[in-house]
């Protein structure tokens, strides 16, 4: 609505502004996702498994949610030049925020750092039965805690060959509404490849 708007922009005012945390969310996922590998081993009954996830530059625009500010023109080029270009300061927070659909990304903006936090082995691991959870095409979810909370944070992954991609991210209050349409492994490890 506009008084959540509204008190959105006016945080550019503060000393930790949402300007700078949009900067710091494509500084973060160059720093600690961009280009790695993980690789994270899953188990259920007697099977085990283990599955690669790499993070590439084109990923961030869908990650942090860009894809939703649908009435902004400059964002519907390469998803890859739009992360260069919001690292290089070109792209910054007052200009997605000119768009009416600001709300709809902004937790993706404070919990941008759980996109690493999740890829844990006490966080939780579900594969789709049926290719989505809840309208998301993904082919797995890992859901954890943000510290403790009652919130959630889900990083859906799509398959690729041999390799799965991140195609969503974001919070909830509800676990289970995200969940319920996919088997339950448990996750053994989570480690960075390193080539």
């Amino acid at each position: 609505n506009d008084n959540s708007k509204e008190s959105l922009i006016n945080e550019k005012n503060t000393s930790r502004s949402v300007a700078v945390k949009r900067i710091d969310a494509a500084a973060f996922y160059r720093d600690h996702l961009l280009n790695k590998r993980f690789l994270i081993t899953i188990s259920r009954k007697k099977e085990q498994r283990s599955l690669e996830i790499l993070f590439l530059p084109e990923q961030f625009y869908h990650l942090i949610g860009l894809h939703k500010l649908t009435d902004l023109p400059f964002l519907s080029r390469r998803s890859d030049n739009i992360f260069r270009e919001i690292l290089a300061g070109k792209i910054t927070y007052q200009d997605i925020c000119k768009s009416v659909h600001i709300m709809e990304m902004h937790d993706r903006l404070i919990y941008y750092k759980e996109m690493l936090n999740v890829l844990q082995a006490d966080s939780l691991f579900f594969k789709s039965v049926r290719g989505r959870f809840k309208g998301i095409f993904s082919d797995c979810v890992l859901t954890r805690s943000v510290n403790d909370t009652a919130i959630y944070s889900f990083l859906f992954l799509k398959q690729n060959q041999d390799v799965y991609f991140p195609c969503s991210f974001f919070t909830r209050n509800e676990q289970r509404e995200y969940t319920k349409e996919g088997t339950r492994w448990e996750i053994i490890s989570v480690i960075e490849i390193v080539k």
